[in-house]
């Protein structure tokens, strides 16, 4: 079962997917989950952080930290106490994309019983991305109603691609444990065949 299966490859495209939302800014200024547009610049909301950007304008970034308050980044809005909390949770995404990328290597690596670890391995990450997803969906779509109820002077915010990278990612590992699982049944029914005594032909 060495090799690129199709589960292992499903979960490797799961670890990238949440690879690339999880150097949002401010680590990467370009990668977001929301984007506020204002008076000719954009902040993006990130996983540790959010980034000021805009044409002739060099990157202003916030310091990584595991949650950041909403009011800092963004002033004039008075986003809630609860939501602030919340961002602490955006600390999982890093978290599912490293137990999502355990899970590859298992079943990259293993045989029969290895598939077995690396499907249950994969539904904990499920678990942990549906976590970030169902986090991620509840406080940016409630700062970008709150943006967009109180904003003027054309001000708006909308879902950058971040956020639909965690969902991807959410479907591909509930997928991939199946998957895995399956190959697992297959890889082990096919191994016993081939083990199985040939009969003499009279």
């Amino acid at each position: 079962m060495l090799g690129f299966t199709i589960g292992s490859f499903v979960l490797f495209a799961a670890t990238v997917l949440l690879l690339v939302a999880s150097i949002s800014p401010p680590t990467v200024a370009k990668l977001g989950f929301l984007n506020y547009h204002t008076a000719g610049t954009v902040v993006r909301f990130g996983v540790f952080g959010a980034c000021r950007t805009g044409s002739g304008l060099a990157n202003q970034c916030t310091s990584r930290s595991v949650g950041y308050n909403l009011n800092a980044v963004v002033a004039g809005f008075d986003f809630s106490d609860g939501m602030s909390n919340a961002t602490r949770a955006f600390i999982l995404h890093p978290i599912a994309c490293g137990v999502s990328f355990i899970g590859f290597l298992i079943a990259f690596f293993s045989d029969r019983f290895g598939l077995i670890c690396s499907s249950l391995i994969t539904f904990v990450a499920f678990i942990l991305s549906l976590i970030c997803m169902a986090v991620d969906f509840a406080v940016f779509l409630y700062v970008r109603r709150h943006i967009n109820s109180h904003a003027q002077g054309g001000a708006s915010a909308n879902l950058a691609v971040s956020i639909w990278l965690v969902l991807a990612a959410t479907i591909l590992l509930f997928l991939a444990q199946f998957i895995v699982l399956f190959e697992c049944c297959c890889g082990g029914g096919k191994k016993k065949r081939q083990q199985a005594p040939m009969k003499e032909v009279a």
